[in-house]
């Protein structure tokens, strides 16, 4: 029963809803919360700013639903390639300081989204 109650009220939630219950979650796992986004032009596609066990900072782009290439393309790409791209701007993090980039969602991925992350972490990867 619990599990159907938690299956429905991901799948109707917006990000607002599901972002806190997720900070919860990273923090039972220890790691440090230091920013939730209000959802703004400002955010630079970081939802939530945290740092993990072992003091590396992470940032965490949240996403309700199925992402197929349409929407990737058209809306979470773009906040994906600022979340990847742009340095975290916090006073807990050290101006610059490389970072772990995360996407999280409630739903699933399609399968040409799924290769396209696969083929651009390997060119980032690739590429140093």
């Amino acid at each position: 029963m619990i599990e159907r109650v938690i299956d429905h009220w991901l799948t109707e939630t917006d990000e607002r809803g599901f972002q806190i219950p997720f900070c919860q979650l990273l923090t039972l796992r220890g790691y440090r919360v230091v920013h939730v986004s209000k959802h703004g032009p400002q955010e630079q596609g970081k939802d939530i700013i945290a740092f993990d066990p072992k003091g590396e900072p992470c940032a965490y782009q949240l996403k309700v639903g199925d992402i197929g290439l349409g929407r990737w393309r058209s809306e979470v790409w773009p906040e994906v390639e600022e979340l990847l791209d742009i340095p975290i701007e916090h006073p807990s993090v050290v101006a610059g300081a490389e970072h772990h980039s995360f996407l999280v969602t409630t739903g699933g991925l399609s399968d040409p989204v799924r290769r396209s992350i696969t083929g651009r972490n390997r060119r980032r990867e690739d590429s140093g």
